[in-house]
Formats: C-alpha cells, sequence, structure tokens
C-alpha cells in the first residue's frame, strides 16, 4: 500500500524554463565572450553534476562557484567568478510551476504524504514553493541531508524520516538516473516524467507526460 509520494521539483513540479541558459548569456555578455552560451551552459551542467559527486559535501551555492571558475579557466575568461555567479543564483528564483501542479498536488494531499526529495540548496526552493503557493508534508534537500542523489543514503534518510518502507513510496522525478535508477535501487516505485516525450527506459514503473496522469495511478 502506497502512502508516501517523493517528488523531485525541478523539470517536474517547477519549470526552469529558459532561465538558466539567460542567466548564461548574460554572463558571457558581461564579459564580452562570443562563446554560445547554450554551448556554455550544457558544459556547465556537465561540470555541476560532477561536482555534486567528488569530495566532501558542499553546498550548491558553492558548487556553481566551483563550476563557473572552472568555465572561466577552460574558456579563458577574464572575469571574476564570484561576483558573476551571482547571476547565475539570482535565476534560481521566481520559477514558475507547471499549469498542471498545483491542482494534482492538492487531489494528491488528502490521500498521501507528500514529500520533497531535491537536489539543491534549501532557500532558494522554499522561495518557490512561497512563489507558486505550494505546500508539502515535508520538505528534504541536499542541503539539509548531507548528500546529494544518486547516492543511497540520500533516499533511505528521507525514509527513515518519514518512518515509511520503500515498498510504500513513490518517486516521481525527470532524471532517469536520480529519480528513476536509484530509488528502484532501495526499493521505492518509480515515476518517470517524460514532458518532452522523448521516450526513454529506466526501469520506471511508470511514464507519465505531465503530473496529471498520476491522478489514474494512485
Amino acid at each position: 500500500m502506497i502512502k508516501a509520494i517523493l517528488f523531485d521539483v525541478y523539470g517536474t513540479l517547477i519549470s526552469t524554463g529558459s532561465g538558466s541558459v539567460d542567466a548564461a548569456r548574460r554572463i558571457l555578455e558581461k564579459n564580452n565572450s562570443d562563446i554560445d552560451p547554450n554551448e556554455f551552459y550544457s558544459h556547465w551542467k556537465q561540470l555541476h553534476k560532477r561536482n555534486m559527486r567528488t569530495g566532501a559535501f558542499i553546498s550548491e551555492r558553492e558548487i556553481f562557484g566551483m563550476d563557473l571558475r572552472e568555465l572561466y579557466e577552460y574558456y579563458r575568461i577574464s572575469g571574476d567568478y564570484l561576483s558573476d555567479v551571482k547571476i547565475m543564483l539570482d535565476s534560481l528564483y521566481n520559477r514558475n510551476a507547471f499549469d498542471e501542479t498545483k491542482a494534482v498536488l492538492e487531489k494528491l494531499s488528502g490521500k498521501y504524504t507528500l514529500i520533497i526529495a531535491s537536489n539543491t540548496d534549501t532557500e532558494p526552493l522554499m522561495q518557490n514553493f512561497e512563489y507558486n503557493n505550494l505546500q508539502f508534508d515535508k520538505v528534504f534537500t541536499s542541503e539539509l541531508l548531507k548528500c546529494y542523489k544518486p547516492d543511497k543514503q540520500f533516499y533511505r534518510r528521507i525514509l527513515d524520516e518519514i518512518a515509511c518502507s520503500a515498498d510504500e513510496a513513490v518517486f516521481v522525478g525527470d532524471s532517469g538516473e536520480e529519480d528513476v535508477v536509484a530509488p528502484k535501487k532501495v526499493g521505492m516505485t518509480a515515476v518517470w516524467v517524460d514532458r518532452k516525450n522523448k521516450g526513454g527506459n529506466f526501469g520506471q514503473d511508470y511514464t507519465v507526460g505531465n503530473l496529471s496522469e498520476l491522478l489514474d495511478m494512485f
């Protein structure tokens, strides 16, 4: 019997839109660089994921600084990365929930414990929830847990905190590795959110195009 639904946030409940690429564009313009913003941000994402998984835990805010320092070295940009990274950090705020998010959460909230499980710092995440008027029973971030997805401890600590066994929990998210493969390894049911209809098999139990389809499942 399912008791709890754990949600990833960005790309699942809340859209990142073009905010990150726009921030990359502003950073490059500030430094008079003609590097393509999409290429720059794609490289940034790769570094960001790698830096989340190396060494002792540090906050995502600090990781963003590490990323930009490496990017400036790689592209030979002479700007002040510590100052410029604020442009990217500012883009983390005031992001909009997907159209169906609020209504779906309200319908599910009476039947299940709704949990947030997000690879992010706590403060910008909570600002986005307030901005979109979204409420949850519990919120867990990498900053609070002191580890990042797909580390198994990320998921196990949440299950321990909410006193829920893995077979009583569903994980919903848009990342194949972090929101499907890893939760499945600890015994949870996994729902992959494929908003762009890319298709893919990560071992998910269900695939949905948007959150509204969850209402027919649980």
